[in-house]
């Protein structure tokens, strides 16, 4: 933006943000997110100026939208809000098991087109769709071996790894979750560099947070909600945070021999840099800073009725398979042992029945010369 137009804004705050002229401001999540945050209502000459440039721009930002009174709603997600969401192509593990549920295709494509590919120009693995929506996982999981789902939310494939053996309403389950690497942005093509703020030298966030610049058109940085896990550059910069993981990280517990989800949870802060410009005097005073604006969690538990389902079909069938194989190995056995028993003893009877001649064989007729 230029300095006259800066200039300008700085002027005409009022006229461009109405009540809202302070760095900071309280408005409903609903308005951030869906309904818009109403701009240039009652713009006067010098904020005219700058109002006339955002209308002109709000055609070609998903963000703005241009109303019949002629002013403007600035919204992160309102241009999704009513809108039918992408198409999956997933298989159905007609000849891999381990492949059910997952993606083929997402909105028709076989990767993603958010993230930058490699110098060479081949395929990056930001960009690589893996994995399911998260919904069901592949039967017989393997604790083994990381799981992945695709979050179009955040425009990647999240990757989750085993903890801990759980219970949930009585069934035993699986722990995976998503924890520091989830942000590490050691796969340099999560490093998009668009977005000023507090960066590595490289121009990549530091642990624990990602630009989102390409995926929802905004300078949004997404983290797990207070920060967890991310660097103290981060961390230490807001007053009054206490992450801990089980509030605020990514996990998800499943039936491990269905892949049955039982209960889970996707959580993610979204934060933007607070900093100072030049020409805007109400900022002047601000230290450069990653600021949350506000975290969502996304939960699910399994319904009563398909816990009942779950722990009548599927237990009750493993508990008897769990009392009916040791039976049948040890009636085998027994079977065995009897045979090995009754072969052995027949064997025994004959090596002791002694062996009979008939009387010619003992006194041979003798033969005329």
């Amino acid at each position: 933006m230029s300095p006259a137009l800066l200039g300008a804004v700085n002027i005409g705050l009022a006229g461009i943000f109405g009540e809202n002229t302070g760095p900071l401001a309280n408005v409903r999540v609903r308005d951030l997110l869906f309904d818009g945050i109403p701009l240039c209502e009652n713009s006067a000459l010098v904020s005219g100026v700058a109002c006339s440039i955002i209308r002109s721009m709000s055609d070609s930002l998903q963000n703005m939208a241009l109303q019949p009174d002629n002013s403007i709603r600035f919204s992160l997600l309102n241009y999704r809000n009513g809108t039918l969401g992408e198409t999956y192509n997933v298989s159905r593990g007609n000849e891999n098991i381990e492949d059910l549920a997952r993606i083929s295709l997402y909105d028709g494509q076989q990767y993603l087109r958010y993230w930058p590919n490699t110098e060479d120009g081949e395929l990056s693995t930001c960009n690589m769709i893996n994995g399911t929506d998260s919904g069901v996982f592949n039967p017989f999981v393997d604790i083994n071996k990381p799981l992945f789902a695709l979050n179009p939310d955040i425009c990647r494939t999240v990757e989750i790894r085993y903890e801990s053996d759980v219970e949930y309403e009585g069934i035993p389950g699986v722990r995976f979750t998503a924890e520091e690497w989830m942000f590490n942005n050691d796969d340099g093509c999560f490093c998009l560099n668009i977005t000023q703020g507090i960066k590595r030298e490289d121009g990549c966030m530091y642990r624990g947070a990602t630009e989102l610049y390409t995926c929802v058109g905004a300078h949004l940085i997404i983290s797990y909600p207070h920060f967890l896990y991310a660097d103290p550059v981060y961390a230490n910069g807001v007053i009054g945070l206490t992450p801990n993981q089980q509030n605020h990280r990514i996990f998800v517990d499943l039936e491990p021999h269905t892949g049955v989800v039982m209960r889970g949870a996707k959580r993610a802060q979204f934060n933007v840099f607070m900093r100072p410009l030049q020409g805007i005097t109400v900022t002047q005073n601000l230290r450069t800073t990653l600021t949350p604006i506000f975290w969502i969690e996304e939960s699910v538990l399994l319904p009563d009725e398909y816990v009942d389902r779950l722990a009548t079909t599927l237990l009750s069938t493993l508990n008897l398979l769990q009392i009916l194989v040791p039976v049948a190995v040890a009636v085998c056995c027994v079977v065995f042992v009897a045979g090995v028993v009754l072969v052995t003893r027949n064997r025994l009877r004959r090596d002791k029945e002694p062996t009979t001649q008939s009387p010619a064989a003992e006194n041979p007729t003798p033969q005329s010369e």
